[in-house]
């Protein structure tokens, strides 16, 4: 993002307002120390920002607890999450 002529590269400014701050402030950690704790509070969202942002080892580590937590009240919203 900050590789290009965007508007977030002339203000040294990201605007995220699609995501809960929890889950921002989860993706900047991970950012700044590359592994996520043992427990990762929203899953399907912490998977979903590093999509939108391509963080592949984010997205690797939400899809492993996922699949690894994965229980029958859960499995329609990881099959929703696939589907994305």
């Amino acid at each position: 993002m900050f590789s290009y002529n965007v508007i977030e590269n002339c203000s040294n400014t990201i605007k995220i307002d699609d995501f809960d701050v929890d889950v921002i402030k989860d993706m900047i950690d991970y950012i700044n120390i590359r592994k996520t704790g043992d427990v990762i509070e929203c899953p399907y969202s912490l998977y979903a920002v590093a999509d939108k942002y391509e963080i592949e080892g984010l997205q690797e580590a939400s899809l492993q607890y996922l699949i690894f937590n994965l229980e029958l009240d859960n499995a329609v919203e990881l099959l929703m999450l696939a589907d994305f």
